[in-house]
C-alpha cells in the first residue's frame, strides 16, 4: 500500500534585510546605489526632489516610494525643510508573477496614511532597539507594513476611478485646448505625480500620449468626412502648426494625413445595420456583424468578410478581434458601450442612429467609402419602388390610417417608432401610415419606442397591427396566446377588420439599413396587397 505525499510550493514570502535612515538631507544629493532588493522609502519629514527612471518627482512628508531591485534613487533636499527619510530593503521569495501587485508594480510616489506611518516608525524603533524576549517583533511589524501597503493600494485604485473618469471626460471635451497635467491633477485634487502614475496604470499610456491620441483620432475623423486644409485642421485639434500635426499623425497612424485620406480604408463595422449598408454599396468590411438572415441574402455572392461574434461584445476577445482586423476606421452607433476603449485601435465614427435616418446613414457611409454615386443610385431605385407600392396601396386601401409595430419579447412588448427600424420606418415614413395618438403621447415620440407589459398591447388600438417577432420562452408564449383570445384583443379595431399581421421574423425586421428596408417593404406588400404584383 502506497501513501501519496502531496508537495506544494511555498507561497510568496518576504524577508526584511536592512533598514537605513537619512536625516537633514538638504541641497547636497543623496546618491543611492542600485540595490538587489525591493525597497520601501518613506519621507518622515521635509521636502525635496526624488529622481528615478529619468524623471523627477516632488516629495514631502508622508510620501512613500516603492522601488524594484536594480533601480537607483537620487534625492535632493530643501534648505528650508531638510528631508528625513527611512528606507527598508527586503527580499521577495517566490515566483515573480505570483507576487502581490503592490510588490510587482514599479510604482513611484504614493500618499502614506497616518496608520502606515505609525507602523514604519514602530518598525524603525524595533529595528534600532530590539527588545529581549520579542524575537519576532520586527517580522510582525514588517508584515503589518506590507498589509497596510496593499490595503492602501486597493483603496487608491478604488478612489482613482471617479476622478480618472472625470479627467478623461474633460480631456475629450477640451483636447483642442492646452490641457496640462497640473490642471488635471488640480481638478482631481491629487498631486501631479500621483495623477500621472494612476493615469498610466489605468490607461496603459501617459496623459500626454492620450491627449495626442485624442487629437490625431479627431483629425482622422475630419479627414474621413471632408477635405480640410492641414493648417486649419491642426489648429482645430489643438496644434499651432500643420507640421507638428503631420509628425504626430504619422507617428501614430504610420501614414501622412494626405495618404490616409486617399487610401482605401479597411473598415470594421460593429453592428449589423452598418455592415449591411456597406454591403449594399459593394464594400465588404474587413470585420462585420452578420445575422443569419443577412448571411442567407449573401449566399452564393462574392461578399465574404470576417464575422464579429455578437456574443463576444465587450469581452477581451471582442477587442482582440477588432484589433486583429487592423482597421483604418471603425463604424458604430453613437454612444455605444466600448467606443472609448477602441480609441487606441482606430478612429471610431459614431453615427447617431436616433437623429439620423437610415437613408442619411447610408449616404453618409457612401461618402466615407468614396461611393456617393452608388448610394444615390440605390436610393433613387428604392424611391421608385416606394412610389409603385403606394400606387397599389392607394387602389387597395385608400387612406392608410394608423398602424402599430410590435416586437414581443420574453419579458415585455415594444411599440416601435420609425427611428428604431423593425419596419416602422417603412410604414410611417414611406407608405403613409400614422402612429396612433395614444402612442404619440407616450414615449414613442421622445424615445422612439415604448415598453409595456405584453397584456397592455390592447391599450393601443390602431387600424393595422404588425407583430414583427414573438417570444421564445414558454411562459411568454402562453401570455401571448391568452392575449390573442382575450375579450380586449377581440374588440380591437385591427382585429375586427382582420388587419393583424403576425410576421414573426425578428432578424429580417431587426435591420435598419438598405437591404433590410427593401426586404421589409416586400414583406409588407405581400400581406397588404397579396393579389398584386410585388415590386
Amino acid at each position: 500500500m502506497h501513501k501519496w505525499i502531496h508537495k506544494h510550493r511555498s507561497p510568496a514570502c518576504f524577508v526584511p534585510v536592512q533598514l537605513s535612515e537619512w536625516e537633514d538631507i538638504t541641497l547636497q544629493n543623496y546618491e543611492g546605489e542600485a540595490s538587489p532588493y525591493y525597497r520601501i522609502v518613506v519621507v518622515v519629514s521635509g521636502k525635496g526632489i526624488l529622481q528615478g527612471e529619468e524623471k523627477e518627482h516632488l516629495i514631502s512628508r508622508r510620501d512613500m516610494v516603492r522601488c524594484p531591485p536594480g533601480q537607483c534613487l537620487s534625492i535632493v533636499g530643501s534648505t528650508r525643510a531638510p528631508l528625513h527619510v527611512i528606507q527598508l530593503e527586503y527580499h521577495a521569495l517566490g515566483e515573480q508573477n505570483k507576487l502581490p501587485q503592490a510588490i510587482r508594480e514599479q510604482a513611484w510616489i504614493t500618499p502614506c496614511s497616518i496608520e502606515t506611518m505609525r507602523v514604519v516608525l514602530e518598525l524603525r524603533q524595533a529595528w534600532l532597539h530590539p527588545r529581549a524576549g520579542e524575537p519576532y517583533r520586527i517580522q510582525q511589524l514588517f508584515t503589518e507594513l506590507l498589509i497596510a501597503v496593499e490595503k492602501e493600494r486597493a483603496m487608491d485604485e478604488q478612489n482613482a476611478l471617479p476622478w480618472l473618469e472625470d479627467a478623461l471626460a474633460f480631456m475629450e471635451a477640451h483636447y483642442h485646448h492646452e490641457v496640462t497635467r497640473e490642471q488635471l491633477a488640480s481638478r482631481a485634487n491629487v498631486s501631479p505625480e500621483h495623477f500621472s502614475r494612476m493615469f498610466r496604470k489605468h490607461k496603459g499610456r501617459t496623459y500626454t500620449a492620450h491627449l495626442t491620441l485624442l487629437r490625431v483620432r479627431h483629425a482622422q475623423r475630419r479627414l474621413l468626412t471632408q477635405s480640410m486644409d492641414l493648417h486649419a485642421l491642426a489648429q482645430e485639434v489643438g496644434y499651432k502648426e500643420s507640421t507638428y500635426l503631420s509628425r504626430k499623425f504619422k507617428e501614430l497612424v504610420k501614414l501622412s494625413p494626405t495618404r490616409y485620406q486617399h487610401k482605401p480604408k479597411r473598415i470594421a463595422a460593429l453592428n449589423v445595420n452598418h455592415t449591411a449598408s456597406l454591403l449594399a454599396l459593394g464594400v465588404v468590411p474587413e470585420l462585420g456583424v452578420y445575422t443569419t438572415w443577412l448571411r442567407e441574402q449573401l449566399s452564393g455572392s462574392c461578399h465574404a468578410g470576417c464575422r464579429l461574434e455578437d456574443s463576444l461584445t465587450q469581452s477581451e476577445a471582442y477587442y482582440r478581434s477588432i484589433a486583429a482586423a487592423e482597421p483604418d476606421v471603425i463604424i458604430h452607433y453613437e454612444g455605444a458601450e466600448g467606443n472609448r476603449q477602441l480609441l487606441p485601435v482606430a478612429p471610431v465614427l459614431e453615427i447617431p442612429v436616433v437623429t439620423m435616418g437610415w437613408r442619411e446613414q447610408f449616404e453618409f457611409l457612401g461618402a466615407i467609402v468614396n461611393r456617393p454615386e452608388q448610394a444615390c443610385h440605390w436610393l433613387e431605385q428604392f424611391t421608385h419602388q416606394i412610389e409603385a407600392c403606394n400606387q397599389q396601396l392607394d387602389q387597395r386601401l385608400g387612406c392608410r390610417g394608423t398602424a402599430m409595430v410590435w416586437e414581443i419579447c420574453d419579458h415585455a412588448a415594444y411599440g416601435i417608432g420609425s427611428c428604431y427600424g423593425r419596419g416602422a420606418q417603412i410604414l410611417y415614413e414611406e407608405l403613409g401610415f400614422h402612429v396612433p395618438q395614444k402612442a404619440m403621447e407616450q414615449s414613442m415620440l421622445t424615445e422612439g419606442y415604448m415598453e409595456v407589459p405584453i397584456e397592455q398591447i390592447t391599450d393601443y388600438s390602431a387600424d393595422y397591427l404588425f407583430v414583427t417577432s414573438l417570444p421564445t420562452e414558454r411562459e411568454a408564449l402562453r401570455r401571448v396566446e391568452q392575449l390573442f383570445v382575450s375579450e380586449q384583443w377581440q374588440s380591437m379595431e385591427a382585429v375586427r377588420q382582420d388587419h393583424v399581421y403576425i410576421l414573426d421574423h425578428g432578424e429580417l425586421f431587426y435591420g435598419y439599413d438598405p437591404l433590410s428596408s427593401a426586404a421589409q417593404l416586400k414583406r409588407f406588400m405581400e400581406v397588404l396587397c397579396p393579389n398584386h404584383n410585388i415590386i
